[in-house]
Protein backbone atom coordinates (compact mmCIF):
# COMPACT_ATOMS: atom_id res chain seq x y z
CA UNK A 1 0.00 0.00 0.00
CA UNK A 2 1.29 3.48 -0.86
CA UNK A 3 2.07 5.55 2.26
CA UNK A 4 -0.17 8.54 2.97
CA UNK A 5 0.97 12.17 2.91
CA UNK A 6 0.19 12.33 6.65
CA UNK A 7 2.65 9.49 7.23
CA UNK A 8 5.20 11.31 5.09
CA UNK A 9 4.77 14.53 7.10
CA UNK A 10 5.27 12.60 10.34
CA UNK A 11 8.42 10.99 8.96
CA UNK A 12 9.84 14.33 7.79
CA UNK A 13 9.22 15.97 11.16
CA UNK A 14 10.69 13.16 13.21
CA UNK A 15 13.73 12.93 10.93
CA UNK A 16 14.55 16.50 11.99
CA UNK A 17 16.52 16.15 15.21
CA UNK A 18 15.63 19.63 16.46
CA UNK A 19 11.91 18.92 16.13
CA UNK A 20 12.06 15.40 17.53
CA UNK A 21 13.82 16.82 20.58
CA UNK A 22 10.58 18.66 21.40
CA UNK A 23 7.87 16.26 20.20
CA UNK A 24 9.71 13.02 21.04
CA UNK A 25 7.77 10.90 18.48
CA UNK A 26 4.40 12.36 19.57
CA UNK A 27 3.26 13.17 16.04
CA UNK A 28 -0.13 11.62 15.31
CA UNK A 29 -1.66 11.15 11.83
CA UNK A 30 -5.16 11.82 13.19
CA UNK A 31 -7.38 14.67 14.43
CA UNK A 32 -7.12 13.86 18.14
CA UNK A 33 -4.19 12.64 20.18
CA UNK A 34 -4.67 9.26 21.88
CA UNK A 35 -6.12 9.40 25.36
CA UNK A 36 -3.43 10.04 27.92
CA UNK A 37 -0.89 11.26 25.37
CA UNK A 38 2.05 13.03 27.00
CA UNK A 39 2.68 16.67 26.18
CA UNK A 40 3.60 18.17 23.81
CA UNK A 41 2.25 16.74 20.57
CA UNK A 42 1.12 17.20 16.98
CA UNK A 43 -2.12 16.13 15.31
CA UNK A 44 -3.29 16.30 11.69
CA UNK A 45 -6.56 16.72 9.85
CA UNK A 46 -7.11 16.03 6.14
CA UNK A 47 -9.19 18.97 4.92
CA UNK A 48 -9.47 17.91 1.27
CA UNK A 49 -7.60 16.08 -1.47
CA UNK A 50 -7.91 14.50 -4.89
CA UNK A 51 -5.80 13.21 -7.79
CA UNK A 52 -5.23 15.53 -10.73
CA UNK A 53 -6.86 14.82 -14.10
CA UNK A 54 -6.95 16.17 -17.60
CA UNK A 55 -10.10 15.78 -19.72
CA UNK A 56 -9.72 12.02 -20.14
CA UNK A 57 -6.74 10.77 -18.16
CA UNK A 58 -6.16 9.97 -14.50
CA UNK A 59 -2.80 11.07 -13.10
CA UNK A 60 -0.47 9.65 -10.47
CA UNK A 61 -0.07 13.20 -9.10
CA UNK A 62 -2.44 14.08 -6.25
CA UNK A 63 -2.90 16.97 -3.84
CA UNK A 64 -3.93 17.04 -0.20
CA UNK A 65 -4.76 19.94 2.11
CA UNK A 66 -3.73 19.00 5.63
CA UNK A 67 -4.05 21.03 8.81
CA UNK A 68 -1.08 20.38 11.06
CA UNK A 69 -1.95 21.22 14.69
CA UNK A 70 0.88 21.78 17.16
CA UNK A 71 -0.17 21.68 20.83
CA UNK A 72 1.65 22.76 23.98
CA UNK A 73 0.57 22.35 27.56
CA UNK A 74 -0.20 25.55 29.49
CA UNK A 75 2.31 26.97 31.91
CA UNK A 76 5.06 29.56 32.30
CA UNK A 77 6.92 30.12 29.05
CA UNK A 78 4.52 27.87 27.10
CA UNK A 79 3.82 30.46 24.39
CA UNK A 80 7.52 30.90 23.57
CA UNK A 81 8.01 27.13 23.64
CA UNK A 82 5.10 26.67 21.24
CA UNK A 83 6.51 29.29 18.86
CA UNK A 84 9.84 27.45 18.88
CA UNK A 85 8.03 24.21 18.10
CA UNK A 86 6.17 25.87 15.22
CA UNK A 87 9.32 27.41 13.77
CA UNK A 88 11.14 24.08 13.76
CA UNK A 89 8.19 22.40 12.03
CA UNK A 90 8.05 25.21 9.47
CA UNK A 91 11.75 24.85 8.64
CA UNK A 92 11.47 21.08 8.31
CA UNK A 93 8.43 21.11 6.02
CA UNK A 94 8.36 24.24 3.87
CA UNK A 95 9.33 23.61 0.22
CA UNK A 96 10.15 19.97 0.99
CA UNK A 97 10.61 17.85 -2.14
CA UNK A 98 11.75 14.26 -2.46
CA UNK A 99 11.01 10.62 -1.74
CA UNK A 100 10.08 9.68 1.83
CA UNK A 101 10.99 6.04 2.48
CA UNK A 102 9.02 3.59 4.63
CA UNK A 103 11.08 0.41 4.36
CA UNK A 104 10.54 -0.89 0.83
CA UNK A 105 7.67 1.56 0.31
CA UNK A 106 8.02 5.23 -0.47
CA UNK A 107 5.96 8.31 -1.23
CA UNK A 108 7.34 11.02 -3.46
CA UNK A 109 6.51 14.58 -2.40
CA UNK A 110 6.60 16.85 -5.45
CA UNK A 111 5.98 19.98 -3.38
CA UNK A 112 4.93 20.97 0.12
CA UNK A 113 3.74 24.51 0.79
CA UNK A 114 2.50 26.29 3.93
CA UNK A 115 -0.57 28.25 2.88
CA UNK A 116 -1.86 29.67 6.15
CA UNK A 117 -1.12 29.87 9.88
CA UNK A 118 -3.67 30.17 12.73
CA UNK A 119 -3.68 30.30 16.54
CA UNK A 120 -5.57 27.49 18.31
CA UNK A 121 -6.95 26.90 21.78
CA UNK A 122 -8.34 23.67 23.21
CA UNK A 123 -10.24 22.67 26.35
CA UNK A 124 -8.26 21.75 29.46
CA UNK A 125 -7.43 18.05 29.52
CA UNK A 126 -6.40 15.50 32.11
CA UNK A 127 -8.02 17.47 34.93
CA UNK A 128 -6.18 20.70 34.24
CA UNK A 129 -7.69 24.15 34.58
CA UNK A 130 -5.99 26.09 31.78
CA UNK A 131 -6.67 25.55 28.09
CA UNK A 132 -3.96 24.08 25.92
CA UNK A 133 -2.49 26.50 23.41
CA UNK A 134 -1.88 25.54 19.82
CA UNK A 135 -0.93 26.70 16.38
CA UNK A 136 -2.12 25.39 13.00
CA UNK A 137 -0.10 25.21 9.80
CA UNK A 138 -2.28 24.71 6.72
CA UNK A 139 -0.28 22.56 4.29
CA UNK A 140 -0.77 21.86 0.59
CA UNK A 141 1.02 18.64 -0.36
CA UNK A 142 1.61 17.43 -3.92
CA UNK A 143 2.46 13.74 -4.02
CA UNK A 144 2.37 10.67 -6.23
CA UNK A 145 0.02 7.81 -5.65
CA UNK A 146 -1.85 5.05 -7.44
CA UNK A 147 -5.32 5.96 -8.73
CA UNK A 148 -7.86 4.10 -10.86
CA UNK A 149 -6.96 4.43 -14.53
CA UNK A 150 -3.30 5.28 -13.89
CA UNK A 151 -0.44 2.82 -13.50
CA UNK A 152 1.29 2.55 -10.12
CA UNK A 153 4.37 4.76 -10.01
CA UNK A 154 7.09 4.14 -7.43
CA UNK A 155 9.06 6.85 -5.69
CA UNK A 156 12.05 6.35 -8.00
CA UNK A 157 9.90 6.59 -11.13
CA UNK A 158 7.98 9.59 -9.82
CA UNK A 159 11.21 11.38 -8.91
CA UNK A 160 12.59 10.74 -12.41
CA UNK A 161 9.37 11.92 -14.06
CA UNK A 162 9.37 15.10 -11.99
CA UNK A 163 13.04 15.73 -12.82
CA UNK A 164 12.30 15.32 -16.54
CA UNK A 165 9.25 17.55 -16.25
CA UNK A 166 11.26 20.29 -14.53
CA UNK A 167 14.13 20.06 -17.03
CA UNK A 168 11.88 20.03 -20.10
CA UNK A 169 9.34 22.66 -19.06
CA UNK A 170 6.57 20.27 -20.09
CA UNK A 171 3.00 21.34 -19.28
CA UNK A 172 1.14 18.32 -20.70
CA UNK A 173 -0.45 15.98 -18.15
CA UNK A 174 -0.72 13.35 -20.90
CA UNK A 175 3.04 13.35 -21.54
CA UNK A 176 3.83 13.47 -17.83
CA UNK A 177 1.71 10.38 -17.15
CA UNK A 178 3.25 8.53 -20.11
CA UNK A 179 6.78 9.38 -18.97
CA UNK A 180 6.10 8.32 -15.36
CA UNK A 181 4.62 5.01 -16.56
CA UNK A 182 7.60 4.50 -18.88
CA UNK A 183 10.10 4.86 -16.04
CA UNK A 184 8.08 2.38 -13.99
CA UNK A 185 7.97 -0.12 -16.88
CA UNK A 186 11.76 0.13 -17.25
CA UNK A 187 12.24 -0.36 -13.50
CA UNK A 188 9.91 -3.37 -13.45
CA UNK A 189 11.80 -4.93 -16.39
CA UNK A 190 15.19 -4.44 -14.72
CA UNK A 191 16.37 -2.20 -17.56
CA UNK A 192 16.84 1.03 -15.63
CA UNK A 193 16.97 2.15 -12.00
CA UNK A 194 18.89 5.43 -12.30
CA UNK A 195 22.18 3.59 -11.71
CA UNK A 196 24.64 4.08 -14.56
CA UNK A 197 26.84 1.25 -13.31
CA UNK A 198 24.15 -1.39 -13.88
CA UNK A 199 21.45 0.15 -16.10
CA UNK A 200 21.01 -1.35 -19.56
CA UNK A 201 19.33 1.75 -20.99
CA UNK A 202 21.93 4.54 -20.92
CA UNK A 203 20.34 7.04 -23.32
CA UNK A 204 16.67 7.36 -24.21
CA UNK A 205 14.50 10.07 -25.70
CA UNK A 206 10.94 9.31 -26.78
CA UNK A 207 10.23 12.93 -27.81
CA UNK A 208 7.52 13.79 -25.30
CA UNK A 209 5.93 16.96 -24.01
CA UNK A 210 3.77 19.85 -25.09
CA UNK A 211 6.29 21.46 -27.46
CA UNK A 212 9.61 21.01 -29.27
CA UNK A 213 11.67 22.30 -26.35
CA UNK A 214 10.21 19.62 -24.08
CA UNK A 215 10.62 16.95 -26.78
CA UNK A 216 14.35 17.62 -27.04
CA UNK A 217 14.87 16.74 -23.37
CA UNK A 218 15.83 13.03 -23.02
CA UNK A 219 14.18 10.90 -20.38
CA UNK A 220 17.54 9.17 -19.78
CA UNK A 221 20.49 11.46 -20.43
CA UNK A 222 23.57 9.38 -19.64
CA UNK A 223 26.79 11.15 -20.54
CA UNK A 224 25.23 13.12 -23.39
CA UNK A 225 23.70 16.57 -23.65
CA UNK A 226 20.91 17.34 -21.18
CA UNK A 227 19.00 18.70 -24.19
CA UNK A 228 19.51 17.60 -27.78
CA UNK A 229 21.47 20.11 -29.86
CA UNK A 230 18.99 21.09 -32.54
CA UNK A 231 19.91 21.71 -36.16
CA UNK A 232 16.96 23.18 -38.11
CA UNK A 233 13.98 21.44 -36.51
CA UNK A 234 11.20 23.96 -35.88
CA UNK A 235 8.12 23.94 -33.65
CA UNK A 236 5.90 22.56 -36.44
CA UNK A 237 8.11 19.46 -36.85
CA UNK A 238 6.99 18.10 -33.49
CA UNK A 239 3.58 17.07 -32.23
CA UNK A 240 2.73 15.17 -29.06
CA UNK A 241 0.52 12.82 -31.11
CA UNK A 242 2.90 12.54 -34.09
CA UNK A 243 6.49 12.55 -32.83
CA UNK A 244 9.37 14.25 -34.63
CA UNK A 245 9.25 14.69 -38.42
CA UNK A 246 12.03 15.85 -40.75
CA UNK A 247 12.69 16.59 -44.41
CA UNK A 248 16.25 15.36 -44.93
CA UNK A 249 18.06 18.55 -43.89
CA UNK A 250 17.52 18.47 -40.10
CA UNK A 251 19.23 16.59 -37.32
CA UNK A 252 19.96 16.50 -33.60
CA UNK A 253 23.29 15.92 -31.87
CA UNK A 254 23.05 14.09 -28.57
CA UNK A 255 26.56 14.38 -27.17
CA UNK A 256 26.29 10.67 -26.30
CA UNK A 257 29.46 8.93 -27.52
CA UNK A 258 29.38 5.10 -27.66
CA UNK A 259 33.14 4.87 -27.10
CA UNK A 260 32.81 6.83 -23.84
CA UNK A 261 29.55 5.41 -22.53
CA UNK A 262 30.01 1.70 -23.31
CA UNK A 263 32.79 -0.68 -22.28
CA UNK A 264 32.72 -2.71 -25.51
CA UNK A 265 30.81 -3.07 -28.76
CA UNK A 266 30.33 -6.73 -27.81
CA UNK A 267 27.89 -5.60 -25.09
CA UNK A 268 25.79 -2.91 -26.74
CA UNK A 269 22.43 -2.10 -28.28
CA UNK A 270 20.79 0.60 -30.38
CA UNK A 271 17.13 1.03 -31.26
CA UNK A 272 14.37 3.38 -32.32
CA UNK A 273 10.65 3.72 -32.82
CA UNK A 274 9.91 4.73 -36.41
CA UNK A 275 6.78 6.01 -38.10
CA UNK A 276 7.66 5.91 -41.82
CA UNK A 277 6.43 8.53 -44.25
CA UNK A 278 6.72 5.93 -46.99
CA UNK A 279 7.24 2.18 -46.71
CA UNK A 280 9.51 1.97 -49.75
CA UNK A 281 12.93 3.47 -50.42
CA UNK A 282 12.97 5.78 -47.44
CA UNK A 283 16.09 5.77 -45.32
CA UNK A 284 14.63 5.31 -41.88
CA UNK A 285 16.56 4.26 -38.83
CA UNK A 286 19.49 4.91 -36.57
CA UNK A 287 23.11 5.00 -37.56
CA UNK A 288 26.70 5.82 -36.78
CA UNK A 289 28.25 6.97 -40.02
CA UNK A 290 31.85 7.64 -41.05
CA UNK A 291 31.15 7.99 -44.77
CA UNK A 292 32.26 4.47 -45.70
CA UNK A 293 29.84 2.23 -43.74
CA UNK A 294 32.91 0.32 -42.54
CA UNK A 295 32.99 1.56 -38.99
CA UNK A 296 30.28 2.71 -36.67
CA UNK A 297 27.33 2.34 -34.37
CA UNK A 298 24.39 2.30 -36.73
CA UNK A 299 20.83 1.28 -37.47
CA UNK A 300 19.25 2.41 -40.70
CA UNK A 301 16.51 1.32 -43.05
CA UNK A 302 16.35 1.35 -46.81
CA UNK A 303 13.84 -0.18 -49.22
CA UNK A 304 11.94 -2.11 -46.54
CA UNK A 305 15.00 -3.65 -44.90
CA UNK A 306 16.75 -2.62 -41.69
CA UNK A 307 20.56 -2.70 -41.56
CA UNK A 308 22.68 -2.32 -38.46
CA UNK A 309 26.26 -2.24 -37.20
CA UNK A 310 27.57 -2.02 -33.63
CA UNK A 311 31.26 -2.46 -34.50
CA UNK A 312 33.58 -2.69 -37.50
CA UNK A 313 33.03 -6.38 -38.18
CA UNK A 314 29.48 -6.86 -36.94
CA UNK A 315 26.64 -6.00 -39.29
CA UNK A 316 23.09 -7.31 -39.51
CA UNK A 317 20.33 -7.40 -42.03
CA UNK A 318 17.02 -7.20 -40.18
CA UNK A 319 14.56 -8.48 -42.75
CA UNK A 320 11.27 -6.78 -41.97
CA UNK A 321 9.66 -7.03 -45.39
CA UNK A 322 7.52 -4.19 -46.76
CA UNK A 323 7.62 -2.01 -43.69
CA UNK A 324 10.06 0.23 -41.88
CA UNK A 325 7.64 1.21 -39.15
CA UNK A 326 7.62 0.09 -35.54
CA UNK A 327 10.34 -0.64 -33.01
CA UNK A 328 13.68 -1.70 -34.52
CA UNK A 329 16.56 -2.79 -32.31
CA UNK A 330 19.97 -4.43 -32.67
CA UNK A 331 21.83 -5.96 -29.72
CA UNK A 332 25.22 -7.57 -29.13
CA UNK A 333 25.36 -9.67 -25.97
CA UNK A 334 28.85 -11.15 -26.40
CA UNK A 335 31.32 -12.03 -29.14
CA UNK A 336 29.51 -13.92 -31.92
CA UNK A 337 26.15 -13.42 -30.21
CA UNK A 338 24.04 -10.65 -31.71
CA UNK A 339 20.48 -10.24 -32.93
CA UNK A 340 18.28 -7.78 -34.75
CA UNK A 341 14.63 -7.33 -33.81
CA UNK A 342 11.55 -5.81 -35.39
CA UNK A 343 8.79 -5.21 -32.84
CA UNK A 344 10.51 -7.65 -30.44
CA UNK A 345 10.65 -10.47 -33.03
CA UNK A 346 14.14 -11.69 -33.90
CA UNK A 347 14.49 -11.23 -37.64
CA UNK A 348 18.27 -11.19 -38.08
CA UNK A 349 21.35 -12.60 -36.36
CA UNK A 350 25.10 -12.12 -36.47
CA UNK A 351 27.44 -14.80 -35.14
CA UNK A 352 30.79 -14.04 -36.72
CA UNK A 353 32.31 -11.06 -34.94
CA UNK A 354 34.91 -10.74 -32.21
CA UNK A 355 36.39 -7.28 -32.75
CA UNK A 356 35.65 -4.61 -30.16
CA UNK A 357 35.31 -1.33 -32.03
CA UNK A 358 33.11 1.49 -30.70
CA UNK A 359 32.50 4.83 -32.37
CA UNK A 360 34.15 7.91 -30.90
CA UNK A 361 31.62 10.31 -32.47
CA UNK A 362 28.44 11.33 -30.69
CA UNK A 363 25.09 9.86 -31.64
CA UNK A 364 23.07 12.10 -33.92
CA UNK A 365 19.40 11.86 -34.86
CA UNK A 366 18.06 12.47 -38.36
CA UNK A 367 14.50 12.57 -39.61
CA UNK A 368 14.67 11.99 -43.35
CA UNK A 369 12.09 11.20 -46.02
CA UNK A 370 12.69 9.70 -49.48
CA UNK A 371 16.47 9.85 -49.20
CA UNK A 372 19.05 7.08 -49.08
CA UNK A 373 22.34 6.90 -47.20
CA UNK A 374 24.29 6.75 -50.46
CA UNK A 375 22.64 9.88 -51.85
CA UNK A 376 24.63 12.18 -49.61
CA UNK A 377 21.86 13.34 -47.32
CA UNK A 378 24.02 12.52 -44.29
CA UNK A 379 26.34 15.48 -43.89
CA UNK A 380 27.92 14.93 -40.46
CA UNK A 381 30.40 12.28 -39.44
CA UNK A 382 29.61 10.23 -36.38
CA UNK A 383 26.79 8.32 -34.85
CA UNK A 384 23.29 9.10 -36.03
CA UNK A 385 19.67 8.05 -36.10
CA UNK A 386 17.66 8.60 -39.22
CA UNK A 387 13.93 8.41 -39.88
CA UNK A 388 11.01 10.02 -41.67
CA UNK A 389 9.04 10.36 -38.44
CA UNK A 390 10.38 9.21 -35.10
CA UNK A 391 8.73 8.12 -31.88
CA UNK A 392 12.03 7.87 -30.00
CA UNK A 393 15.44 6.26 -29.81
CA UNK A 394 17.59 4.54 -27.19
CA UNK A 395 21.07 3.08 -26.70
CA UNK A 396 22.99 1.21 -24.04
CA UNK A 397 24.31 -2.18 -23.02
CA UNK A 398 23.40 -5.49 -24.66
CA UNK A 399 19.84 -6.82 -24.26
CA UNK A 400 18.51 -10.35 -23.99
CA UNK A 401 15.44 -11.47 -25.91
CA UNK A 402 13.37 -11.00 -22.73
CA UNK A 403 14.79 -7.49 -22.31
CA UNK A 404 13.87 -6.64 -25.88
CA UNK A 405 10.30 -7.86 -25.38
CA UNK A 406 9.86 -5.75 -22.24
CA UNK A 407 11.48 -2.66 -23.76
CA UNK A 408 9.52 -2.89 -27.00
CA UNK A 409 6.29 -3.22 -25.02
CA UNK A 410 7.16 -0.18 -22.86
CA UNK A 411 7.98 1.99 -25.88
CA UNK A 412 4.92 0.86 -27.81
CA UNK A 413 2.70 1.52 -24.78
CA UNK A 414 4.26 4.97 -24.40
CA UNK A 415 3.56 5.93 -28.00
CA UNK A 416 0.04 4.54 -27.85
CA UNK A 417 -0.60 6.64 -24.72
CA UNK A 418 0.21 9.70 -26.83
CA UNK A 419 -2.01 8.40 -29.69
CA UNK A 420 0.95 7.99 -32.05
CA UNK A 421 0.69 5.56 -34.95
CA UNK A 422 2.29 4.87 -38.30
Amino acid sequence: MTPTPEEAIRSILLADASFDEIAQTRVYCQMRAPSGASPNYVTMQRVSGAPTRDMSNASSLAYARIQLNLWHQPGPGSWLALRDMVERARLALHDYRGAVAFGIRSLFISHLDIENETDLEDEPIDGGEDPWIGFALDLVVGYHTSVPGAAFVSGVAAAAADAWNDASGNTSVLSYNAVAALYQDLIDAGLWANNAATDKILRLNLFAGNDLTAALTPQIVGGGHASETNSSFVAGDYGEATGLTGDGSKHLRTGWIPGDELATSLDAHLGLMSFALDTEQDCIGAADWDGTQQNGFLLYGDDSVWFARLGKTSEYTINEAASLTGHALVSNRAANDGSGYADAVEVGTEASFTTDDLSTADLAVFAVAAKSLSSGNVTVNGSFIQAGRLGGYHAGRGLTAADVTALSSAITTFNQALSRAA
